[in-house]
């Protein structure tokens, strides 16, 4: 299907064209109203008629001509491109979908620089937009996926990406800081916060169930040195709200993870569940 456009999508893409040039559309036919009702006749009647017939015509025209499907691309041929969510509709096979979401600072950029096998330079690095990194993961065969990422501090872009993801990534943590091992309170609350407003948005959106979701606990290697009992307590409270995904039946499989973005084993079990599910698409 690779090189050819997806024609059924083309009605779909029509009506949201039309949406973005109704105001010029809407010009034209203001014209057309006015030589139809105004004391204007003769020659200035038909002229002003003839130029809101054409620039109501012409709108039209450039929104069917600009809704036409693009071409259907190979994974291999946009291979480590950004693309928007749009954009991914043009790719074929469809690539696994997998949106990695969380609170500020949790870690989530700093593990798509892993699957990307590549190096954060820091902080200008942070996630600014909504975009679709399409990855080549080096496993044996290698396969291809989007990694949707947003901005953490936004809200809104981090429910944007997790509609449409056929899998799901929950990165949290114990602490914003990448190098103090103190278990914050109110971290935790924090994390509460953010999760049920995604689970609502959810809801509300009636997105379709994800084929699993991953909460990975980054930072172990902070976290877990703490004493014995204070990691349980963390761990219990992580594993409550597993529950509440499990319960609210978002996923087929909702699973918890401990997880360091510093250790390569850790990576290494993501990128194996990732194939998994890229082959069961």
């Amino acid at each position: 299907m690779a090189g050819k456009r997806r024609w059924s999508l083309w009605p779909k893409r029509i009506g949201s064209e039309l949406n973005g040039v109704s105001g010029i559309a809407g010009v034209g036919g203001t014209a057309m109203g006015i030589a139809g009702f105004s004391i204007l006749a003769g020659p200035a009647a038909i002229v002003l008629t003839t130029a809101g017939a054409a620039l109501a015509v012409g709108a039209a025209g450039y929104a069917v001509w600009k809704a036409v499907p693009p071409v259907m691309r190979k994974p291999e041929d946009v291979s480590g491109a950004e693309l928007t969510l749009d954009e991914l509709k043009s790719i074929h096979p469809p690539l696994l979908k997998l949106a990695v979401i969380g609170p500020s600072r949790a870690g989530k950029t700093t593990l798509k620089d892993r699957l990307m096998i590549r190096v954060s330079s820091g902080e200008k690095d942070r996630t600014q937009f909504v975009k679709a990194h399409i990855v080549s993961v080096p496993t044996s065969p290698p396969f291809f996926l989007a990694l949707l990422d947003g901005r953490g501090e936004n809200y809104s872009q981090q429910f944007k990406i997790a509609e449409p993801a056929d899998c799901l990534c929950i990165v949290i943590d114990h602490n914003e800081s990448d190098k103090d091992a103190t278990l914050l309170p109110n971290r935790r609350e924090k994390t509460t916060e953010f999760l049920k407003r995604v689970r609502d948005h959810l809801i509300e959106e009636g997105c379709a169930r994800k084929t699993w979701i991953r909460i990975l606990i980054n930072k172990r290697d902070l976290w877990e040195q703490n004493s014995a009992d204070d990691q349980q307590a963390f761990v219990d409270f992580c594993e409550q709200e597993v529950t509440k995904w499990r319960d609210g039946n978002f996923a087929k499989v909702v699973t918890l993870a401990r997880h360091s973005n510093e250790r390569p084993n850790d990576t290494a079990e993501f990128m194996t569940l990732l194939k998994e599910a890229s082959e069961a698409i």
